[in-house]
Parts: C-alpha cells; sequence; structure tokens
C-alpha cells in the first residue's frame, strides 16, 4: 500500500515564533520531523507545505546539503551558509566562475575536489534586522540545482 505523508509547516505561531526553524540538537525541527517522516514512510512520498519562504529556503538548504554530500561526498552541515577562512593563493587556485550566489556551492565541492581541508561547523543564521531578503527560493533553488548538477558533469 503507498501512503503519503504531507507535513504542514506554518511559518506562524502564537508560542514559539518560527518553531519549525528552532535548532533541537544542532538540527531544525522541520528536519528531524521530515527525517522522522522519512523512517516511518521509506518508501512512499513526503511532501512539506509552508505558507513561509524561511521554511522553504530552510527545507532548500536541507536538500542541497543533502546532494552535496551525497553526489559530491562533502562533510558540510549546511551547503548555502558559508564563511571562508584560508589562504587567498588557495582558493583562487580553485578557478571559481560562479559570480552569484551559487559559488555557496561550487566552493566547497572544488575544495574537496583539489584535497584541501575544509571544517563544517553547524550554525544557525539570524533573522534579519534590515529590510526583507532578496532570495526568490523557488527561482533561486532552481539556479543552485542547475550549478549543482553542471558541477557534477564538469569533472
Amino acid at each position: 500500500m503507498t501512503s503519503i505523508c504531507v507535513i504542514p509547516a506554518r511559518g506562524g505561531s502564537k508560542g514559539i515564533i518560527k518553531k519549525n526553524l528552532c535548532l533541537v540538537n544542532n538540527e531544525t525541527l522541520l528536519n528531524r520531523t521530515v527525517l522522522k517522516a522519512k523512517s516511518i514512510f521509506p518508501n512512499n512520498k513526503i511532501y512539506v507545505s509552508s505558507d513561509d519562504d524561511d521554511i522553504i529556503t530552510s527545507i532548500g538548504n536541507f536538500i542541497f546539503t543533502l546532494i552535496g554530500k551525497i553526489f559530491f561526498r562533502l562533510e558540510i552541515s549546511d551547503i548555502l551558509y558559508t564563511y571562508l577562512i584560508g589562504k587567498t593563493k588557495l582558493i583562487q587556485n580553485l578557478n571559481l566562475q560562479f559570480e552569484d550566489f551559487k559559488f555557496c556551492i561550487e566552493l566547497p565541492i572544488k575544495a574537496k575536489r583539489k584535497n584541501l581541508k575544509c571544517i563544517s561547523y553547524p550554525c544557525h543564521e539570524r533573522s534579519r534586522i534590515g529590510g526583507k531578503k532578496k532570495v526568490n527560493p523557488l527561482v533561486d533553488g532552481f539556479k543552485i540545482l542547475m550549478g549543482m548538477v553542471v558541477l557534477f558533469f564538469k569533472r
């Protein structure tokens, strides 16, 4: 019997603001819910629905990080949330091509291919304090996915 699991992840909450994005043991409540649903429904489709683009962005980060781990063997906690510390010459030798936010996926993938030491430290992005974010989760998520496809076939 095939089942469908739907996880409604509302953005608004009267008790705890953005509770689905709260960290519990370095993992968002939403990620924990999705992983639990996968363990309960291993061969079925799981859909996450939300009215909040922060939640949609969080789901995208989870998916892109998972793709990075599986297809590029990255040991990274969040592929889209990147801070750099390193020698400028080593970074220049990576021949980075992307000039937009796809840089966040290009850097760790090319660093891994050059056997550079990369360390991932779990962190949580704070709420914006100035203005609205300019990222469109669906359009920009598609661009990131296409960037990952290009990097996968461009070895």
